[in-house]
């Protein structure tokens, strides 16, 4: 059974995920140990944020193994995202933020950034910032969710509702 409270760490009275950077990629990653602080007392949703944040570790320093191949840029921004939640923000890209995020949202993401430095400041960057490319869908996945979604529509409606015979 894994432990529960893996890289769970209490810092004057709030969780911190804390971990060392695996030996296989210490010459890629260069932090030694990541720390990032969860703001939460709460140990359950310390250890939801952490999750996410374990998640985004493991997807970069895989990357970081496989050479950066540009055919990851899906994984760089499934990244981003997890560490987005971790860090307890929606992602959202940055167009979407410079177009409809009031400013104070865009002040308190930029606020998130302080004291981060090298490699942890660029990644929690693209994260809360959305400054990384999202992931271009494949035209077989595109249609594939649009039938998924299709489908899902008139479950359970009557033909008045939907406006259509079903």
């Amino acid at each position: 059974m894994a432990n529960q409270d893996r890289y769970l760490q209490m810092y004057r009275g709030r969780w911190r995920y804390w971990r060392r950077v695996p030996k296989a990629v210490q010459d890629l990653d260069t932090r030694g140990v990541v720390q990032v602080s969860l703001g939460t007392s709460d140990k359950t949703k310390a250890r939801i944020r952490r999750d996410a944040q374990e998640e985004a570790d493991n997807l970069y320093w895989a990357a970081l193994q496989t050479g950066g191949d540009p055919e990851k840029a899906a994984d760089r921004y499934d990244a981003a995202k997890a560490r987005a939640k971790a860090l307890g923000v929606t992602f959202r890209s940055l167009d979407e933020l410079i177009a409809e995020a009031p400013i104070d949202e865009l002040v308190k993401r930029i606020n998130m950034l302080d004291g981060k430095t090298g490699v942890q400041k660029t990644h929690e960057a693209e994260a809360v910032l959305g400054a990384v490319p999202q992931k271009r869908m494949k035209i077989s996945d595109a249609y594939e969710e649009f039938i998924q979604k299709c489908l899902h529509r008139g479950i359970g409606r009557q033909e008045r509702q939907t406006g259509q015979e079903l």
